[in-house]
């Protein structure tokens, strides 16, 4: 089976976060402003692995529901992805925390991000999006 790019952007980061004692990866994360993108139960995994590990770096999730904007998940703001683009690309780092990775990357990049994470909870799902 052929894997598309996206699967191996996967596996990147989803090896890092089942290491927990890979404190490199997530030290990286420390100097930047973390912004999660899509607030539901992935963000949830995303947001108590950083808390554990002390890193209190998360500024915002941002989620394309206005209905979200303005309420807290577990003491973070939700924001319109539209509030990404005020923190500096060099101060800023993204973690795509959806099934939905696919349509959320394309929206990055009409708003011209290309740099981020993609955090899904199983490889199969990116193995099936890329179908």
């Amino acid at each position: 089976m052929r894997y598309p790019q996206s699967y191996f952007k996967y596996k990147k980061v989803q090896k890092e976060l089942e290491k927990e004692k890979n404190f490199e990866w997530l030290n990286s994360f420390k100097d930047r402003k973390v912004v999660l993108v899509c607030g539901g139960a992935k963000a949830r995994q995303v947001i108590n692995f950083f808390q554990i590990n002390q890193v209190n770096s998360i500024v915002a999730i941002c989620d394309n529901d206005e209905s979200k904007w303005g309420r807290m998940r577990q003491g973070i703001e939700i924001k319109s992805p539209q509030e990404i683009i005020k923190i500096p690309e060099k101060k800023r780092r993204l973690i795509i925390c959806s099934f939905y990775y696919k349509e959320i990357e394309k929206q990055l990049r009409e708003m011209g991000i290309t740099d981020y994470h993609i955090y899904v909870q199983h490889a199969e799902w990116i193995v099936k999006a890329e179908e």
